[in-house]
């Protein structure tokens, strides 16, 4: 018969199996319509938006169908995750309030839209998962025995328990509790959720857009960052990792490591060398970013928004006009595939308005081959800081090669480069990429990497720096047509050892930084626009007392014209992020004179390791 309204109803309070599917469902919608109805007022570009939307309906649908097979899974697990998100919503709120930084996710107040749909989806949870006065009792097993007195015609006699108040308000306070400690056990020693407020990690990790800055504008990334994952694997190089600021302890950090404990550290050539303290030869090694942490490194170089074939030309001279084509493509066709393509301009240090504008020699290039029979492409990178040009040949049967050119009067030497090696055929299409960094070349051809050259181990005695070479990025092909399909240049971190401070850092005027065991240190992605282990001060303040304090001496917070004022008392923030009150008067020095370097991160002060981008959904990626 036709489900109606009294239909469906019956259904709810006599079938478990819809109830707890249309449970779920309720569920499921009202997270839903919270992450969009908050976005939506808040005013978010482009929400709500109908991908999102569908995504949800998708999930509520697939709930609905599994939770209605079954079991009462879904009612405890909806009473959780209702509670679980209700109870995140007032942590936020007040924590933001407390250290004076609403998050605009949040709303100005705690009871948003979003926290009276968790309770509203709890509430029903709560009712609907208890059994109904009118649901129909468990079969009895026949008795031997007298038969009962029969209950009138059209009701159904229960056991007192299934009614029972008392009953039902102890098991969802059991519920709630256990709720409660697990997302407390979650939240302290396993997952936590944070947001990037800055922009020092970019463009791995986005912060929100300050006024000011160069668009394009953009909210902060929210992250999930793993803290179980330091019991097992500890730190390694080049994590990208969350930790206490370890000049105010109350306020999060993220950075990528770059100096582990009981090592030398120093920065040249734009890259880390390091060597241990305990069994070193006393030479400086290259330290090598692993290929996966490298992918999501790289920074656009080129090409800008405009890829027609006339701007092309601008870029890249060389070849005749016809081997330039719209949209990022160069052909060698016209030429009888021998034409070469040169960069005029350098890639340079700038990002975002800030940047050293040095030369950085460590590019990749990436592009589509279609290459004819017989025919090789070539790529070849042409440095300034003394190493030379190095050029990679591809043959269309697949064969890598490599080749170094040193540069006049030059005294580096290379490391063997290896064999020629045949990986198969370059099929049509496929994607290439030839990326130069940390002292090695790598080649990449359909998502594989099939060849890699380590030029450089130790950091070589004083280059002879070469004049200004007259290209930095070279590519062509000999011996047959060979189309370059949008094409694409990146650059790597030029890693320096000032950052956005042109004048000292801790590692300046000193050969280079000795790390203490269980420390490390940490230099942000956006090198240039990144507060951190280069340029942490403190600043110790005696009072007249007797008392010392020591916080951040950076801080304007702490400088004496900013301290924070009441009834006559002024402030000051430790490193334990613990705010002292004291009269003007009562100062006997202010620090400002000599402040000590505070560069490492303690391994107590270590939260986690960031895991994954998972908002926005349009950069949720894996963090590398």
């Amino acid at each position: 018969m036709p489900l109606t309204i009294r239909g469906l109803q019956d259904r709810l309070s006599g079938d478990l199996r819809t109830r707890w599917g249309a449970v779920m469902g309720l569920l499921v919608t009202a997270i839903g319509l919270g992450v969009v109805a908050h976005r939506a007022v808040k005013g978010v570009p482009g929400s709500p938006n109908a991908p999102m939307i569908f995504a949800m309906i998708a999930v509520q649908l697939g709930a609905v169908a599994a939770v209605s097979l079954g079991s009462r899974l879904g009612w405890v697990v909806g009473q959780y995750s209702c509670l679980v998100g209700a109870i995140y919503n007032i942590v936020q709120f007040y924590r933001a309030r407390n250290a004076g930084r609403l998050d605009p996710n949040f709303g100005d107040e705690p009871f948003n839209v979003t926290f009276f749909l968790w309770f509203a989806g709890l509430g029903a949870l709560m009712y609907l998962g208890t059994p109904s006065a009118t649901q129909a009792p468990a079969p009895q097993a026949p008795s031997s025995g007298p038969s009962p007195e029969l209950a009138p015609a059209g009701t159904a006699k229960l056991p007192a328990k299934q009614g029972d108040p008392v009953e039902w308000m102890r098991d969802n306070v059991e519920a709630i509790a256990v709720a409660f400690l697990m997302a407390l056990i979650i939240r302290c020693f396993c997952v936590e959720v944070f947001k990037i407020p800055t922009g020092s990690m970019e463009p791995t990790l986005y912060g929100d857009t300050k006024p000011g800055e160069p668009p394009p504008a953009h909210q902060g990334d929210r992250i999930m960052v793993d803290k179980i994952g330091l019991v097992f694997s500890g730190v390694r190089r080049f994590d990208v990792c969350v930790f206490k600021y370890p000049l105010d302890r109350s306020r999060n950090f993220i950075k990528r490591i770059v100096g582990l404990p009981e090592e030398d550290l120093r920065v040249d050539h734009g890259d880390i060398w390091t060597r241990p303290h305990a069994g070193s030869d006393g030479k400086f090694r290259v330290a090598r970013k692993p290929e996966r942490e490298q992918a999501g490194i790289w920074l656009h170089a080129w090409p800008g928004d405009d890829v027609s074939a006339e701007k092309c030309r601008k870029e890249w001279d060389g070849a005749p006009a016809a081997c330039y084509l719209d949209g990022a493509v160069f052909d060698t066709g016209p030429a009888n595939g021998e034409a070469t393509f040169r960069k005029q301009s350098p890639v340079k240090d700038w990002y975002r308005g800030k940047g050293t504008n040095g030369r950085v020699n460590d590019v990749a290039m990436r592009f589509k081959a279609v290459m004819s029979a017989g025919s090789e492409l070539f790529v070849t990178y042409a440095r300034s800081d003394g190493y030379g040009r190095f050029t990679t040949r591809i043959a269309a049967n697949g064969t890598v090669s490599f080749a170094h050119l040193p540069d006049a009067g030059g005294t580096f030497e290379p490391l063997p480069m290896p064999q020629p090696a045949t990986q198969g055929a370059v099929a049509e299409g496929a994607e290439v990429e030839v990326g130069q960094w940390d002292g090695a070349v790598h080649v990449r051809i359909a998502g594989r990497e099939v060849a890699v050259w380590e030029y450089v181990d130790v950091l070589p005695d004083r280059l002879r720096m070469p004049d200004a070479p007259p290209f930095q990025v070279m590519f062509g092909s000999h011996g047959g047509a060979v189309r370059f399909e949008k094409v694409w240049v990146g650059r790597d971190i030029l890693y320096n050892e000032t950052g956005q401070n042109a004048g000292e850092s801790v590692l300046t005027g000193q050969p280079f930084l000795s790390i203490p065991k269980d420390r490390y240190f940490a230099i942000g992605d956006n090198v240039c626009n990144s507060k951190d282990g280069r340029l942490w001060k403190e600043r110790i303040l005696k009072l007249k007392n007797g008392l010392v304090m020591h916080g951040d001496g950076d801080s304007p917070e702490n400088y004496p014209q900013n301290r924070a004022e009441e009834g006559g008392m002024e402030r000051f923030r430790d490193l334990d992020g613990t705010d002292h009150w004291f009269r003007r008067e009562d100062v006997e020095d202010e620090g400002d004179q000599e402040k000590p370097w505070h560069p490492f991160v303690a391994r107590e002060e270590m939260v986690g390791k960031a895991l994954v981008v998972w908002w926005p959904m349009e950069r949720f990626k894996r963090i590398r």
